[in-house]
């Protein structure tokens, strides 16, 4: 019963370390899971504090209804702007592939149908038009994944609607399709990754020696404990390089045995 969920429609792009935009036109929304009057007051309080923090939230007794439209929504969005690499703009500019996006919610929500959820269709139809015009820049998920070779959410979108269809008799033939085709394009660049680790280790047969030149030494600080914040610093630098800090794990901690307050 102590369980509050929902969906929200607010975009969110990485501009930089520590900092994400957002633009647009959106709305949150969410209920409690169960009929436990203290969950049902969280929500209420939960929905007031974002409210007042600037993000417009409602609680929504009927909110299966829209977490299936968000659903039906990204299997389209996020599939096919990750394997066209387009934003959602440049994506719904096309009106051949505004169709095939269309295409693809239908399918969503017909799957929801068969499960006794009836998805406003006009609605998500109405949010693709606002989603043309006020969030046209937006890089959704899938397409960040792309980029940064990392493993995508497909099989937990496209992928349900899919067993969900079979299961319950309903055709979803252009989610099987884009669900094929991100899985072909995440296995290669999965495999690919991994590539380029196996060459060095069997071409490197003798360790390569690296020269590391350190600034001067600030006044006042040990020569160990200056070399290791700088190297410090160099792996941050590589851990943003490489795309690791969007994953939980990124917190890099070091110690100068020397000095018990590094």
């Amino acid at each position: 019963d102590r369980v509050i969920y929902g969906t929200t429609m607010a975009p969110g792009d990485i501009v930089g370390d520590g900092v994400v935009s957002t633009h647009g036109a959106h709305v949150t929304q969410f209920c409690g899971a169960g009929t436990d009057p203290v969950t049902a007051e969280m929500a209420d309080r939960l929905a007031s504090m974002l409210s007042g923090a600037g993000i417009e939230t409602r609680v929504n007794p009927d909110v299966d209804r829209v977490i299936w439209a968000k659903v039906s929504f990204n299997c389209a969005m996020n599939s096919l702007c990750a394997l066209l690499g387009m934003t959602p703009g440049t994506l719904l500019d096309s009106d051949e592939t505004k169709a095939l996006v269309m295409a693809t919610v239908m399918e969503g929500c017909d799957v929801a149908a068969s499960v006794g959820v009836q998805v406003d269709r006009e609605a998500v139809r109405q949010t693709l038009e606002m989603v043309h015009r006020e969030h046209r820049d937006h890089i959704p998920s899938m397409l960040v994944d792309f980029r940064n070779h990392r493993p995508t959410e497909i099989d937990a979108l496209n992928g349900a609607v899919v067993a969900l269809g079979e299961e319950r008799g309903v055709p979803t033939p252009h989610n099987k399709t884009l669900l094929a085709l991100v899985r072909a394009r995440e296995a290669q660049y999965l495999q690919d990754q991994d590539r380029p680790e196996e060459v060095i280790m069997t071409r490197a047969e003798t360790p390569i020696p690296l020269e590391i030149s350190y600034p001067e030494t600030p006044k006042g600080m040990s020569d160990a404990e200056w070399h290791a914040r700088v190297d410090l610093a160099a792996a941050y630098r590589l851990t943003h390089h490489y795309g690791w800090t969007s994953v939980v794990y990124n917190h890099i901690t070091l110690r100068v045995l020397s000095l018990i307050h590094i």
